[in-house]
């Protein structure tokens, strides 16, 4: 009886978690990109304060439940791949704010930009809560989606002219509810391969196919006008991952398909708009995206991916064998050393000193500029970092760092290096660095081996609440939307940087999508 009390105890404590879990991963979805205070005066700010009171709200709600969970469940002390460079990160995380130039400014984060010690380590929290503690949910990852489909479509038409909410008029070079263009790109960069993951499963409804594909299709769309470039890297390792994907499963490949042609699709969508209403585009007009689809090259696109698709479903009809498994099996075990060894040589020809300095819109100054920084730093300081979000700081102590920044930017500040391995660089040191780069490898190693587990093992090594014949499709369609974020988001911030609007979501979809598994069997269980 005691026996069987403890077992319903622990039920509801794992049912407790879960719905806090699921309500917080709806709520920073929509709630936080859209909220604005004052329009987009002090909006990071905003945002950050929303961020911090959620985050810290929910840990408060969680804490009976955690306290009472931990000790009696053996999930937390099993061998797990990821434990050690985890905790070594957060270490370095540690001693970096321990060591900072600037304890104050790294404790809370640089004005309107605030990611500083404290929101570092809310993130890796809800890291860790969400790789131990939550069970994949389709619908409850879709919903979380209609914040984004909203800041998706006032983005679209604020590039044509069009302001339903009348305070985002103020400024062309912001846009929707997210303002800063780089801001917006690292959000696309997030929630965008989360519905294209979504939409290539197989295993969804038609009226769940519909919502994705409508999705897609504004992401695109706004991805193509909002008049960032690093959302082009994105793209290309989303797609790249896909491609290689539908390869070694034939089930995702006419997904892979489908999108192309929704790629294709939304570049005339967008040449048609230029031509309804002229001289309405409100940014750039040389803009990469905006000379691609004045030429027409969607209808190309289009045209190959219809014939794709054809030929593919004939070769269904006659019998055809789908070959393509070995090559997309061998690109994909090689995928976790591209995802490591491209930033980090990224990270090599930042500091080469090689770039000019109008390179990628002035990222090559910035570049030089924080090489400069880290070569002026203490032994110490280039171990463990100045601190977090204390580059500012930092730069401001060095008399040739100050005047080299006021000559090129006037009163501008620098808060980061406009590169996420140079930026912690910077501020972790080459500890943080490294053990930054060790977690994303084996994140990334896991969700492979997901992607790539057959059924029955995993039903075997899974200890949850799904049902047996749900075990499979949700573990490989968590793992392959996680391989997506995890590309989209390490290729458009090789010249980015973190934000309070995409580096929480990408620890998040990180976590659960490299769940931990019990290595017990159904059986044992």
């Amino acid at each position: 009886m005691i026996r069987q009390k403890q077992k319903i105890g622990a039920q509801t404590r794992k049912e407790g978690i879960q719905s806090i879990l699921y309500a917080y991963l709806f709520l920073i979805c929509t709630a936080l990109p859209l909220y604005m205070k004052n329009g987009y005066y002090e909006l990071g700010e905003a945002k950050f304060l929303f961020y911090r009171n959620l985050s810290l709200g929910t840990i408060t709600v969680l804490l009976p439940f955690i306290m009472f969970q931990i000790p009696r469940s053996t999930k937390w002390r099993e061998e797990d791949d990821l434990k050690m460079p985890l905790c070594l990160y957060a270490f370095s995380i540690i001693l970096s704010f321990v060591f900072s130039v600037n304890h104050q400014e790294s404790l809370w984060g640089t004005d309107g930009w605030r990611m500083g010690f404290l929101t570092e380590l809310l993130i890796l929290l809800f890291f860790i809560l969400f790789r131990y503690c939550f069970l994949w949910s389709t619908k409850i990852v879709e919903s979380s989606l209609l914040g984004a489909l909203l800041v998706f479509t006032l983005g679209l038409l604020n590039r044509f002219g069009i302001y339903p909410i009348a305070s985002l008029q103020v400024d062309h070079s912001f846009i929707s509810t997210l303002g800063n263009i780089n801001w917006y790109c690292g959000f696309l960069a997030i929630f965008l391969p989360v519905g294209m993951g979504l939409l290539v499963c197989s295993s969804i409804t038609v009226a769940e196919q519909i919502f994705l594909s409508i999705f897609c299709l504004i992401g695109l769309l706004t991805a193509m006008t909002q008049g960032g470039e690093s959302i082009l890297l994105s793209l290309a390792a989303v797609y790249a991952v896909l491609f290689m994907e539908g390869i070694r499963n034939h089930n995702h490949w006419r997904g892979f398909l489908f999108l192309i042609i929704l790629l294709g699709a939304a570049c005339e969508i967008i040449s048609i708009l230029q031509r309804m209403f002229p001289g309405q585009y409100t940014y750039e007009q040389d803009a990469s995206f905006v000379i691609l689809v004045t030429r027409h090259a969607g209808m190309i696109i289009c045209a190959i991916a219809v014939f794709l698709l054809t030929a593919d479903m004939l070769c269904s009809e006659i019998g055809v064998k789908w070959r393509g498994k070995a090559l997309g099996n061998l690109f994909l075990r090689t995928l976790p050393y591209i995802l490591t060894i491209v930033p980090i040589g990224i990270l090599l020809m930042q500091m080469s000193g090689k770039l000019a300095d109008d390179f990628g819109n002035g990222r090559g100054l910035i570049w030089r500029i924080s090489t400069l920084m880290y070569h002026g730093m203490s032994p110490l300081h280039k171990l463990v970092g100045i601190g977090p979000a204390a580059s500012d700081s930092y730069a401001n102590s060095v008399a040739a760092v100050r005047l080299e920044i006021q000559k090129e930017f006037g009163n501008s500040r620098l808060t980061n290096a406009h590169g996420d391995l140079l930026t912690i660089l910077l501020t972790g040191g080459l500890a943080g660095v490294l053990s930054y780069i060790w977690m994303i490898f084996v994140s990334a190693k896991i969700m492979i081996q997901r992607l790539m587990m057959q059924g029955e093992n995993i039903r075997k090594t899974l200890q949850t609440a799904l049902e047996k014949d749900q075990a499979t499709s949700a573990m490989q369609h968590a793992a392959l939307i996680g391989l997506l974020v995890l590309s989209s988001y390490l290729a458009g911030n090789m010249v980015s940087f973190g934000q309070i609007t995409s580096t929480p979501y990408f620890f998040i979809f990180l976590g659960y999508a490299s769940m931990h598994l019990q290595q017990k069997s159904e059986g044992q269980t």
